[in-house]
């Protein structure tokens, strides 16, 4: 009696995402601060790349439908490890994902000083300027007792 064994997964294997480009953020939707979510049904073939890309939502509005344009742009981009059947050869598959746009919020900074001179005494209308890794610059002066 000859016994053949063959290797089989438990189950199949999903695609794993490897490579995300990320979405452009609509010009209009950034100056307004305004955010939004995508979800996009992808279809990724047996090579990793993602064959096709669909909306599974319409559009509401025609700022929703820069975000699905920019969101699709990416997820077509993106690269996966593909799906994998029961015996481990790479499958067509499909997967759903949702693309985030969040607005860039400016950290909230506090910044509070007192001069003084080497005695001690306080600095009354001292200019203080400050840089922030932004490139924003604040122009403080000291008040009356030195501080800002």
């Amino acid at each position: 009696l000859l016994l053949s064994c063959i290797a089989l997964a438990a189950e199949p294997v999903p695609p794993m995402l490897t490579e995300q480009v990320a979405a452009a953020y609509p010009p209009s939707a950034l100056s307004q601060g305004v955010e939004a979510k995508v979800a996009v049904r992808a279809t990724v073939g047996i090579d990793g790349s993602v064959e096709e890309a669909i909306l599974l939502a319409p559009p509401t509005s025609p700022m929703e439908a820069d975000f699905q344009a920019a969101a699709v742009a990416a997820v077509r981009q993106w690269r996966f490890e593909p799906a994998k059947d029961k015996r481990g050869r790479p499958v067509v598959a499909q997967v759903d994902v949702e693309v985030a746009f969040e607005a860039e919020r400016a950290p909230t900074v506090s910044l509070r000083g007192r001069l003084v001179d080497a005695a001690g005494a306080p600095l009354a209308g001292v200019s203080v300027r400050v840089l922030r890794p932004d490139g924003v610059r604040l122009d403080l002066t000291s008040d009356s007792d030195g501080w800002f």
